[in-house]
């Protein structure tokens, strides 16, 4: 059987889950019912079976999920042996896998160091069983070659471009010299990765794998900037991760109004996913409401998932 590369991936995913959609994985116990709040993060996995439940009962999917490293390690006490948090994510991406095996499953830790020790990073990334990870790019080639190595096995690297921070002002959105932005090189670097892996253009000896699996992180909170990489980035094939969709302020309808302005295809758009982390595990606490019984949890959850997805709209692209 054939191994996919990440590109062929993210195609076959979007395919059959019919959406772009990525759902954020990233637990916040106490905006949970009672039953799994008292019983800490150990719990989450069994809240998530719930939605995942609901999903198939409804055949509302998404075709990516994305749990943040930070939200399950902040349970470990490492100094007295207790690692609740990385159970609890092993846990999460075995249930994934469960219910979704054709789903993407990435990883978010935007890691990023000098050589040796992103080849460590890279390595304990995919220790987990994971499809995808988030990096850094700011120190440059000899950090992200580690990771991109992995991208020959089938793997994705995303790598931040223009995040959805508003801190993302303070050094991604300034201007250069020559006039661009500082994420507008950043991507330029990123597309050259691409190509030329580690061999950089001035050889100009294209990589053994020019379809790489080297995606960009680009945010949804920025509408005129998300526009500008991404018509960029598309016409190199390379695949973007949209964060900010929900709880941050964006809006999946202008996210997706803004990629089709500036030219995506609905063959570009597969390589696109759009990701909700807080506005999908927990809603109500966006809109301020209760929190819901154990009996209605789940159906909020899945109910604000086919919201986003009919924002969205993807297969129904003019």
């Amino acid at each position: 059987m054939k191994t996919l590369n990440y590109i062929e991936k993210l195609q076959e995913s979007a395919n059959i889950f019919n959406s772009i959609t990525c759902m954020g994985l990233d637990p916040v116990m106490e905006a949970y019912p009672e039953k799994f709040a008292s019983k800490g993060i150990r719990a989450f996995p069994d809240y998530l079976e719930g939605v995942f439940k609901k999903m198939e009962e409804e055949a509302v999917f998404v075709s990516m999920f994305k749990p943040n490293k930070g939200f399950y390690m902040q349970h470990d006490d490492p100094m007295n042996k207790r690692f609740d948090g990385t159970v609890a994510l092993v846990d999460v991406i075995n249930l994934v896998r469960d219910y979704f095996p054709d789903a993407v499953l990435n990883l978010d830790l935007k890691e990023g160091d000098i050589g040796k020790s992103s080849a460590n990073y890279a390595k304990a990334l995919f220790n987990f069983d994971v499809d995808a990870g988030t990096v850094h790019g700011y120190m440059g080639t000899d950090s992200v070659m580690p990771f991109a190595e992995y991208t020959k096995k089938g793997k994705g690297i995303y790598t931040l471009v223009r995040t959805s921070n508003p801190g993302a002002e303070d050094f991604e959105s300034q201007k250069m010299k020559d006039g661009h932005t500082l994420f507008e090189h950043v991507a330029e670097q990123l597309v050259d990765w691409a190509k030329y892996g580690s061999h950089g253009r001035e050889k100009m000896v294209k990589w053994d794998h020019p379809m790489s699996g080297l995606g960009a992180v680009v945010g949804a909170t920025n509408l005129s900037e998300l526009g500008t990489v991404a018509s960029y980035l598309t016409s190199h094939n390379i695949p973007v991760l949209i964060p900010g969709v929900g709880g941050q302020g964006g809006k999946g309808d202008e996210v997706m109004a803004k990629l089709i302005e500036v030219g995506y295809t609905l063959q570009d758009l597969a390589l696109v996913r759009i990701n909700s982390s807080s506005g999908l595990t927990q809603p109500w606490m966006k809109v301020k409401q209760p929190i819901p019984t154990v009996d209605d949890y789940a159906i909020e959850v899945v109910k604000s998932i086919d919201k986003l997805n009919k924002e969205i709209n993807y297969k129904h692209v003019a």
